[in-house]
């Protein structure tokens, strides 16, 4: 066979170090309900700026606009995250 198309080695897997149950078992029910629980128990922010008239609206979506093209031109369109914001 010809060395060059030799196949590195795979690695060997190690073994599992404790396969014994855990003493106490969680289940998707639980992990669920907590997160529904702490996500009650959150508290909103206020906002950080009032908004008061039409004005100031416009002249706020205009900057988040503005601050949303230039994130996405930075990044050549590449971010998803920023378009999905964007599209918000």
């Amino acid at each position: 066979m010809d060395s060059s198309k030799k196949k590195p080695p795979k690695p060997k897997p190690k073994p599992a170090k404790n396969k014994a149950p855990a003493p106490v078992q969680i289940t998707a029910e639980k992990i669920l309900r907590q997160a529904r629980d702490l996500h009650d128990t959150a508290q909103t922010r206020p906002p950080k700026h009032q908004i008061n008239d039409a004005a100031e609206l416009a002249e706020y979506q205009s900057r988040k606009r503005k601050e949303f093209e230039d994130q996405i031109q930075r990044t050549s369109g590449k971010n998803l995250s920023a378009w999905a914001k964007y599209a918000e």
